[in-house]
Parts: structure tokens; sequence; C-alpha cells
């Protein structure tokens, strides 16, 4: 199957356990990839016949900056469960969150998530 991905979206949000971490928000980090059939859009060479990018990265920006989750794999569900539903010639999504700035002891580039979900069939 094809792939649309988009790597390194990132976003100001108030995600986390801690307290503070609601009210004063950080930096998130998203690399999406969406599993669809390609052949359409290539052979035709329209918007209406693939996924929009944009849009993809609206409904992102929109569950991530109006929704406030304790856990990453809470967020990732809803980003996922919502792609699905907005784009129904998405098969399956793959979604990492990195939390660069997580409030955890260590050094780390970057921690996360990555969950993936195939449509119903």
């Amino acid at each position: 199957m094809d792939k649309i991905f988009i790597e390194g979206y990132t976003l100001f949000a108030r995600h986390g356990v801690h307290p503070e971490e609601a009210v004063l928000g950080q930096r998130f980090v998203f690399d999406v990839e969406l599993r669809v059939d390609l052949a359409p859009a290539g052979r035709s060479d329209h918007l209406a016949d693939t996924v929009d990018y944009g849009a993809v990265m609206a409904r992102i920006a929109q569950v991530a900056e109006k929704r406030h989750c304790r856990l990453l794999e809470t967020l990732g569900e809803a980003i996922v469960q919502d792609l699905l539903e907005a784009f129904p010639s998405v098969q399956a999504v793959r979604l990492r969150i990195h939390k660069p700035a997580a409030p955890v002891p260590g050094t780390f580039a970057s921690l996360g998530i990555e969950i993936e979900r195939e449509r119903a069939r």
C-alpha cells in the first residue's frame, strides 16, 4: 500500500500528568504516516483524488490544541481515530508523538509513543 507521510510537525500544547504541564505547556512533535492508494491521484493529478496534507495537519492541531490529555497514549488514540474518521480513503494510520522536553530524569533527544491502527473492515 502507498503512503503519505508528514515528519516533524511541531505544535505547542498542554498535555501531561504533572499540573505544570497543563499550565505551562510544551512542544510536541508529530510524525504521521497514512496508508492510502495513491494511484488515482497519480493518474489524475487532482487533489480530490488524494489526502490533503494541510488538512491532515489541521486535524492533528485541532485535536492536540483543543483537548487536554494526561497521557500521550490518550492523545495519540484521539488523533488516530479522528484521522480515520475524517479521511475515508485512508486504510491505516501510524502516529508517533515525541515529547522532547518531558519532565523525566535523564538525558534524551526525545521520548514518546507510536500508535498504529487500521480501518475496521
